[in-house]
């Protein structure tokens, strides 16, 4: 009865501690996306520039 009560013991602490550690990693690779977002918008931003150079060079 003692073992079955210490294996209910660590399937709570894992279930338990494994809530967390999962909202981590997802908030994690939210930002990861975040940031690949700015970069790409800040790369399209530099081309929209370059373009309306061209454009104003051409005219």
């Amino acid at each position: 009865m003692l073992l079955a009560m210490d294996i209910q013991t660590i399937w709570i602490f894992v279930a338990a501690v494994s809530t967390p550690i999962t909202g981590v990693v997802g908030f994690a690779i939210q930002l990861r996306q975040v940031e690949k977002a700015r970069l790409e918008n800040r790369k399209l931003k530099l081309e929209l520039v370059k373009l309306a150079g061209d454009r104003d060079k051409m005219a």
